[in-house]
């Protein structure tokens, strides 16, 4: 089979049962964040600078039925005739900037779960961490068929950088009545540090009892089996390789074994 980063996305899993559950009940695990491994995950930083683009009217929505505004009436009048603003924004940015922050960051992180792939299939960093040392496997997943099974996904972007969201934009929507919506491109960024895990995500946002934080994730069922191939580390032994071998060879799925080559210096994939 050829694998590739065009046509597949590879799922790193560990010699668990999970793992067996993933393949047999065709679905896919997505995480809530305190399941995943990187303290900085979905994580944003608020552009303060965003509040001193906003025309007066967003400025005045935001002042409207505040006791600030009530308290200062007068002075208020005077900052938007003679455009001096400063006081205004420094007023905006205490009360309502990092509380609004943080508040809508949790409720985004306890509302949204992921599942993480690769386009790396013979990673010597993918085997050693999330293949186990070689003793767990990789799914091979066909991304056509993931998409027509509704499973979306994006490139992470990695970078210095931590991303900055203009939490005034989702402020007015409050102050307006309106949903409150948020750009998630922020829950698809990493520190440069992880870029070798050249990672693909699928992000799933959950609704009613799911949302509650005790709740780890949850699974995703798939409408059709979308794994093209399971390569199994070489060190993987015992009943579960007996396991996933059979299954595989049952349902269709080609078995790979990836080794380590030491002649080469790299990962090398073989047909069983």
């Amino acid at each position: 089979m050829n694998l590739s980063a065009e046509n597949h996305l590879f799922r790193f899993r560990g010699d668990n049962i999970n793992t067996i559950n993933e393949l047999v009940n065709n679905s896919i695990w997505h995480s809530k964040i305190s399941g995943l491994n990187d303290p900085f995950e979905m994580f944003f930083n608020f552009d303060r600078d965003a509040l001193k683009q906003l025309n007066k009217t967003d400025i005045a929505t935001i002042l409207k039925k505040t006791k600030f505004l009530e308290e200062n009436a007068k002075e208020i009048e005077r900052c938007f005739y003679y455009d001096d603003m400063e006081p205004i924004y420094k007023y905006i940015d205490a009360h309502w900037g990092d509380g609004f922050a943080i508040g809508l960051l949790k409720e985004f992180q306890k509302s949204v779960a992921t599942a993480c792939f690769t386009k790396r299939y013979d990673s010597r960093l993918m085997w050693g961490y999330y293949g186990n040392g070689m003793k767990g496997i990789c799914f091979a997943y066909n991304k056509e068929k993931l998409k027509s099974s509704g499973v979306e996904f994006s490139d992470v972007i990695y970078t210095h950088e931590a991303p900055k969201i203009n939490i005034y934009k989702h402020l007015l929507e409050k102050m307006r009545g309106e949903q409150v919506t948020i750009d998630a491109g922020f829950s698809l960024t990493k520190h440069t540090d992880w870029s070798g895990e050249e990672e693909v995500r699928s992000l799933k946002y959950l609704k009613g009892e799911n949302v509650y934080e005790q709740i780890p994730g949850f699974a995703v069922p798939l409408e059709k089996c979308c794994v093209d191939a399971v390569i199994v580390g070489e060190r993987l032994a015992g009943d579960m390789r007996v396991f996933i071998e059979s299954f595989a060879q049952k349902n269709n799925i080609e078995i790979l074994i990836a080794k380590a080559d030491f002649t080469n210096y790299k990962i090398q994939i073989e047909s069983k």
